[in-house]
């Protein structure tokens, strides 16, 4: 549970738009994903990562990140991850990096983004 408490007090942060004040618990988050160990935990870390870095303007890491997370398939372990966060990371991390490649001029590329390039269904 205070993995997913660590991620609604990051995910609050963000929308507010204090980047700064999120930056700490990216870093918790990635410590107590680590300390799980778990693959589904860990591949959303990235995704975390990932939007903080966009919205920090570091787009390279940010597309890293994100093309990170969605790399794993998640068959089975999709729901778990929608229900653990209420969202469908890899939905989430695909538009991101969507938005990244548009950013870095890669607009053949973010052209062909869709919905359906997330693993998961």
């Amino acid at each position: 549970f205070q993995l997913r408490a660590v991620y609604g007090l990051w995910l609050g942060r963000l929308y507010k738009g204090d980047v700064r004040a999120a930056a700490p618990l990216v870093d918790r988050f990635v410590t107590l994903a680590d300390k799980l160990g778990d693959a589904m935990h860990l591949s959303v870390a990235d995704r975390v990562v990932g939007n903080t870095e966009f919205f920090r303007g570091n787009f390279g890491e940010a597309r890293r990140r994100l093309e990170a997370m969605m790399a794993h398939a998640w068959p089975a372990e999709t729901v778990v991850a929608t229900t653990h966060y209420l969202v469908n990371q890899q939905a989430i991390a695909a538009m991101v990096r969507c938005q990244t490649l548009w950013i870095q001029g890669a607009y053949a590329a973010a052209g062909s983004c869709h919905p359906s390039q997330s693993r998961s269904t």
